[in-house]
Parts: structure tokens; sequence; C-alpha cells
């Protein structure tokens, strides 16, 4: 839902972008011959700014995941963790997490800041092309007609809003393309090899003959390729007796 409401804001932009262009050069038809180079330097400008924008987006949301996935187990922890006293410890770790996400976000404020700027040159060269060809059509015609005044002013008052329509069309885009990090997280996640379910032989048919558990030299992990927490772990849970597990 979320990306059908940015590409519908897209083409609702898209076209107002259009129609804000068509206003501005109602003015004079010399401001299509500038609308070349200031598309040019517009197309220069964009590519730039999204190449920087996607990879910027991807390193946030590769360093959102470990302070959520930190969160989620310090809550399941909590009671471990006050046990343990090692709250200072979580709380560095936590910062720093923290300190390396801004650090993408900073950029990400820092591009669009140096986007803003740019555009803004752009249409403040428009809006003084279509100040300049207003007074060159007065100059050459030696009259001034109210049709031409009417044009003239209609132009004016449309160009400084082509700013606005030109950052918020690049910034749609942008969020479109950023967007698909997700779908490529989503990809890549689900291109992981699976994890290879255990295959043990069937019990007997009188399992369990009694109820204790052995243990012979066990050796756990977390993942493959994690160190081993349990590493020759032996030990027997006679039937009936209680045992309590402590650990998160």
């Amino acid at each position: 839902w979320q990306m059908a409401g940015l590409l519908t804001g897209l083409l609702i932009t898209l076209f107002q972008t259009i129609s804000q262009a068509t206003l501005v050069c109602f003015n004079s038809a010399w401001l299509l011959v500038a609308f070349v180079p200031i598309a040019a330097l517009f197309y220069l400008i964009a590519r730039y700014f999204r190449h920087s924008s996607r990879e910027i987006m991807r390193l946030q949301s590769t360093s959102e995941s470990p302070i959520y996935a930190a969160f989620t187990e310090a809550l399941n922890g909590a009671t471990t963790i006050q046990a343990t006293g090692s709250h200072d410890r979580f709380c560095v770790a936590n910062l720093k997490k923290m300190d390396h996400n801004q650090r993408a976000s900073f950029l990400q404020a820092c591009s669009s800041m140096w986007l803003s700027v740019r555009l803004e040159a752009l249409c403040t060269s428009v809006l003084a092309l279509t100040a300049v060809l207003a007074v060159y059509e007065v100059a050459e015609n030696g009259t001034t007609s109210p049709q031409a005044a009417a044009y003239a002013g209609l132009a004016l008052s449309a160009a400084p809003a082509l700013t606005e329509m030109l950052n918020a069309l690049l910034q749609c885009f942008t969020q479109v393309e950023t967007m698909m990090v997700a779908v490529e997280r989503l990809h890549a996640y689900s291109a992981l090899p699976a994890e290879e379910l255990p295959n043990p032989a069937p019990p007997p048919q009188a399992w369990p003959s009694r109820g204790s558990i052995e243990f012979r030299d066990v050796a756990m992990g977390y993942r493959v390729e994690l160190p081993t927490v349990l590493s020759g772990c032996s030990f027997t849970i006679e039937g009936g007796t209680s045992v309590g597990i402590c650990g998160r």
C-alpha cells in the first residue's frame, strides 16, 4: 500500500511539474530553448542525488536492524540483565548502534540540503530568464499589450512554484527508488540457504521407558558460524527430579 501511494504521488507531481513549466513558457517561446540546458543540468543533479540517496538509505536500513534486535533482546532478557548488573554494558552497546545509525541519517539530511540548494539555483535562473524575456518582448514590440502583460505575470507567478515542483518530483522518485531497498532485502533473505532439519531415527514403540534424560558430550551453538556455547556437556537427569534452567 505504501508503494502504491508513492507511485500515485509521483504521477501527480509529474503532471503538476509539466503544467507549471507550460505556464512559464506562455511568456516566451525562447524559454523552451533555455529549458534544454536547464533540463540537462537537472538530470545530472538528479542522477547524482539518486545514486547517493539510494546508498545512504541502504546504510540507514541495515544500521537500524541491529537496534531493533538489541531492543528485543533487552526486553526478553531484562531479568537476566538486572541480575548480572549488565546495565552499563548494554547501554554502551546500544549507544554505539544508535551513533552508527545517526551517521547515515545525518548524511541523508545533508544530501537533501545539497539538492535543495542546486534546485533553487536552477529555478532562480528560470525566474530570471522569464523576467528578462518579458522585458525583451516589451522592448521588441515597443508597446505593452494587456495580453502580453497577463502572460508575463502568469509566468512570473508560476516560476517560483517550479522549484517546489521539481524538488517534490525528485524526492518522490527517490523515495520510490529507495523503497525498493526493502524489496531488495526481502529478496536477499529469501535467497539465504535454509537450515538443515535434523532427521533422527524414530524412537522405539515403548519409548519412554523411564523419565530420565542423559546428555553425552553435547555441543551446541546459536549458528553455524558462531562459537559453541556448550562444548562436551554431559549430565544425567534422573526421573522425578526438578530441574531449573537459568539463561536467555
